[in-house]
């Protein structure tokens, strides 16, 4: 059995969908700052709605990314934010 999927990937549309998220995040980022980024300089972990406000479902998002990745100083930083700013609890 061969080990390549069944399923034909458009690189092209693929790699449109990245261009068009970079472009949101650029934007978004020239708006509210590079506070609404974990990991700003990528523009990698957003956190903020486009209007620049906190939203927490972002936030924990991030933080189960960054765990997943094993990006430990973003998964710390997103840990104290919804500890501090969304009361969630983070073990």
């Amino acid at each position: 059995m061969s080990s390549k999927s069944h399923f034909k990937i458009d690189e092209s549309r693929q790699q449109k969908n990245i261009e068009k998220r970079r472009t949101v995040r650029r934007t978004q980022e020239g708006i509210c700052g590079k506070n609404c980024f974990l990991l700003p300089e990528e523009f990698k972990f957003p956190i903020c709605d486009l209007d620049c406000a906190l939203n927490c479902n972002k936030v924990h998002a991030a933080y189960v990314r960054a765990k997943e990745w094993k990006y430990e100083n973003i998964s710390r930083k997103a840990a104290t934010i919804l500890k501090t700013q969304c009361q969630y609890i983070v073990s």
